[in-house]
Formats: structure tokens, C-alpha cells, sequence
């Protein structure tokens, strides 16, 4: 199962991942936004509410893709060398990480514009839910703007997968999504003070060299992020090794 360092690994990078999300999805914000009759988007309650449901279903997409992707981290750690590989990709994908909340490594553009062109095929599977005028089509719209390809998405899904267990990659997916909350929440109510906080570029260093730090420790020393079961320790010739840290 997976422990609070783990959860909160995973919440840092969705919460510092905001910046990042304004810029790919701000547009489809927007859009989204404007998709609501004129009664909801003119009273500030109820468009809270829509928001909360929108972004709702975009996180139980991330919980949902983060299941697959555990499962496949199950499936390598049962090959040989499986658990020495998860890992080394966990360690990894926190370095990337980290070099990007830190702004030392560039954005993968061409995802980004795979996203755009991903977005116009995703949009008419959202189109008998409108008008978005009830909460539950907020809902569904939600889950269908989560499957948009996203650089900073699939590097949580891929530290996600080095956890070795579906229901713990789906919790991971679930804490990074509900870092990105306060964010893409609060784009249309406190985005300015929100994005002053996280442009601090102290904070952003301070963060991007924790993660890089402990992505460097996690296949040196085997830390232990995530707490497998008894079950998947079984198969682990690593597992004794990593209890007794």
C-alpha cells in the first residue's frame, strides 16, 4: 500500500505541476467554461461547484489510467531484473521531474501539440452531454478531458507503474490529481495568488531538488516509497533487502 511519502511525492508534483497545466489546458478551460448556460457561470457558487465536478472526472480518469499502469508494473516485476528496473524508472522519472518543476529541463513540446490535435478527436465523445447544465455531465465531461495526452501526466503514470501494485498506482494518480486541485480550481477565482505562490522561484528550486535528490537515493539505496504487500514481497528477491531500510 502505498505510504504518506509516497502520497505526498505524488501531491508536490500535481501542486507544482499547476503552472504547467494552465498553459496546456487553459484554453480548453475556457471552453469548457463557456460551454455552461449563461444561469452557472453568472453565479459564482454554482460555477464552483461545476468546476469541482469537471476537474472530479478528470481525476478519476488519472485514477483509472494510474490502475493500468500498475498493473503493468506488475507484470515487469514479475520478469527477471523487474524490481531493479521499476526501481531505476522511478528514479528517473523523479529526476525528470524535478529538473522541470525546477524549469532546468525544456517542455516536451510535440506532446503538447499531440494533446491539441488528441483534444478535437476527444471533444465529439462529450458533445451528447450538452448542454452541460447538470452536475453529473460536468462529471463525465471531466473524465473525458482526462484521458488529454499531458507531458507531466504520464511522468506521474510512469512513477505510478514503479510501484509494482494497480491499487497503489491508483492512489498515486489520486494524490497528484488532488495537487493539481487548488490550481485548476481556483484558475477562475484566485489564480493571481496562487500563481504568485508557485512562480517563487526559491520554492519551485527548493521542490525540483528534493524530488532530483531523492530520485538519485531510490536506486542507490532502495528507499522505499511504496509499501508492496505480502504478496508481491513474495516474488520480490529484493524485499527482505528493502524492509530491513
Amino acid at each position: 500500500m502505498l505510504d504518506p511519502f509516497g502520497l505526498s511525492i505524488a501531491f508536490t508534483l500535481g501542486l507544482f505541476s499547476t503552472l504547467h497545466c494552465w498553459g496546456m489546458c487553459g484554453g480548453i478551460i475556457t471552453a469548457l467554461s463557456l460551454g455552461l448556460p449563461a444561469s452557472i457561470r453568472d453565479n459564482a457558487g454554482r460555477l464552483l461547484l461545476f468546476s469541482t465536478a469537471y476537474n472530479t472526472g478528470r481525476i478519476t480518469s488519472y485514477a483509472l489510467a494510474g490502475l493500468v499502469a500498475g498493473l503493468a508494473g506488475d507484470l515487469i516485476r514479475l520478469t527477471a531484473g523487474g524490481f531493479i528496473v521499476l526501481q531505476w524508472l522511478a528514479g528517473l522519472v523523479l529526476i525528470y521531474a524535478g529538473l522541470r518543476l525546477a524549469g532546468w529541463a525544456g517542455n516536451i513540446a510535440w506532446l503538447e501539440r499531440i494533446g491539441h490535435q488528441v483534444w478535437r478527436y476527444l471533444q465529439p465523445i462529450g458533445r451528447p452531454l450538452m448542454p452541460i447544465d447538470r452536475l453529473h455531465k460536468a462529471y463525465l465531461m471531466g473524465m473525458v478531458w482526462g484521458w488529454l495526452p499531458c507531458g507531466l501526466v504520464y511522468t506521474a503514470l510512469l512513477l505510478a507503474a514503479a510501484n509494482g501494485s494497480s491499487l497503489s498506482a491508483a492512489l498515486f494518480m489520486l494524490a497528484f490529481g488532488a495537487g493539481t486541485l487548488p490550481g485548476m480550481i481556483g484558475a477562475g477565482f484566485v489564480s493571481g495568488s496562487i500563481r504568485q505562490w508557485l512562480q517563487l522561484r526559491s520554492l519551485r528550486y527548493a521542490v525540483g531538488m528534493i524530488l532530483i535528490i531523492i530520485g538519485i537515493l531510490i536506486p542507490i539505496m532502495h528507499l522505499p516509497i511504496f509499501h508492496h504487500s505480502n504478496a508481491s514481497d513474495a516474488n520480490d528477491p529484493h524485499a527482505e533487502h528493502i524492509h530491513r531500510h
